[in-house]
């Protein structure tokens, strides 16, 4: 069955998925970070929102709800263990509950590992003899860690920072994950980046308080659809 995708980005570092089943126009938005990205989406396409689908009650994937309902009148599709949190939501389901959006159907799964911010990636995807989707996913990481690099050395002056007119330097800074199951962050050495953010032997400062440390980006272990995974070295400061 064909399926229209639009990955529309919203929020500073987050997305929504927006699917259309052409056969019968039904068209559901994944999660919710923000109204105006995913209004502007919808009317680039000419589609009308039908469905809401609510992955979590966190706010960076629900407070374009109200907007969108108000706009559409579209159905909200949440977890029943956070309704209460979930704004305007129409159908509570839970684990095994079938959602369907047009002719498409889908089983609900639950991951409890997002409460500890589990990452993973989607390997595998295939289709059984019912027509229904299913996908191998890889978790990366059990207890990821969310922070800001920003790059010092000549290979990043030259990539990321400029001069103002005053003289003072000012720095880009790059959007990173930490990957790894140890709190201790000398102890993990992967890390992912936005795609092409590799460059090899590229140094960074991760932006962790007085005594931050560097990181010295090392290999390139994997390149997916909007995501590098990379092998780093830690360094000691100021090396």
């Amino acid at each position: 069955m064909a399926v229209d995708v639009r990955l529309v980005p919203c929020l500073a570092d987050n997305y929504a998925v927006i699917l259309r089943e052409p056969s019968t126009g039904a068209t559901a938005v994944i999660d919710a970070p923000e109204a105006d990205p995913i209004l502007h989406a919808l009317n680039q396409a000419d589609w009308r929102l039908t469905h809401i689908l609510v992955t979590h009650k966190h706010g960076d994937h629900v407070q374009g709800i109200p907007v969108l309902k108000q706009r559409y009148g579209a159905t909200v599709i949440g977890p029943r263990a956070e309704a209460k949190e979930i704004p305007a939501i129409d159908i509570k389901v839970g684990k095994s509950d079938r959602v369907e959006v047009g002719k498409l159907r889908a089983r609900v799964f639950e991951a409890p590992g997002h409460k500890s911010r589990w990452v993973g990636a989607i390997r595998r995807m295939h289709r059984d003899e019912q027509g229904h989707t299913h996908a191998g996913v890889e978790i990366l990481s059990k207890k990821p860690l969310s922070v800001y690099f920003r790059g010092i050395g000549e290979g990043a002056e030259r990539a990321d920072n400029w001069q103002t007119s005053s003289g003072s330097f000012e720095f880009t800074f790059v959007n990173a994950i930490i990957l790894g199951e140890s709190a201790t962050s000398g102890a993990r050495h992967e890390v992912l980046l936005k795609r092409d953010g590799f460059t090899p032997g590229l140094i960074y400062e991760v932006m962790m308080g007085e005594q931050a440390p560097n990181v010295r980006l090392e290999e390139l272990l994997d390149r997916g659809d909007d995501y590098d995974r990379v092998r780093v070295t830690w360094l000691k400061r100021g090396a």
